[in-house]
């Protein structure tokens, strides 16, 4: 094989990973905003921040699509896949309440009804589950899809250099 056409082989399957991260992304925010507008579930802080860097994620991939530096591109998804699977294993582990809740409220500190009315506002805790499938809760499946794509990624990484070099 021509190092031309190795070449035109590791960009042909970057760029199908960064389509798949592209759309496995806005879809999985396409869903979570039907849960929370439709369904009306409301996000805790820490669904928040997966929802942010699954924004962060996709928007990256999409950008990467049209531009000439594809591996770093697909390793910067990468980062933040791992970051994502970070956050929502974390948000499990606060649901399982094997961690405190970073989202709980000191009730303490409530002073007047103005206080009490900003809490009723507030976010859920990150410790309650709003919505589960097959008695796991939404973080769970959050942190099992960022794995399972950041090593989809890896062997998609790792076989196009091995096709490449035969």
């Amino acid at each position: 094989m021509h190092r031309r056409s190795m070449k035109n082989h590791q960009l042909m399957i970057l760029k199908k990973i960064l389509l798949i991260v592209t759309l496995l992304s806005f879809g999985a925010l396409g869903f979570s905003f039907i849960a929370q507008f439709v369904w009306h579930l409301s996000p805790c802080m820490l669904c928040q921040i997966e929802r942010i860097l699954t924004l962060i994620t996709g928007i990256s991939a999409f950008i990467g699509l049209f531009l000439p530096w594809k591996l770093k591109i697909v390793r910067w998804v990468q980062i933040c896949l791992g970051i994502a699977f970070l956050v929502a294993a974390f948000h499990f582990a606060v649901q399982l309440k094997i961690l405190a809740d970073p989202c709980s409220y000191d009730f303490s500190k409530i002073q007047s009804v103005k206080d009490y009315d900003l809490l009723l506002q507030s976010h859920p805790r990150c410790s309650q589950i709003s919505w589960q499938l097959w008695k796991l809760p939404m973080s769970f499946y959050n942190a099992l899809y960022s794995f399972l794509l950041l090593i989809f990624i890896q062997w998609g990484v790792v076989f196009s250099k091995k096709k490449g070099s035969n």
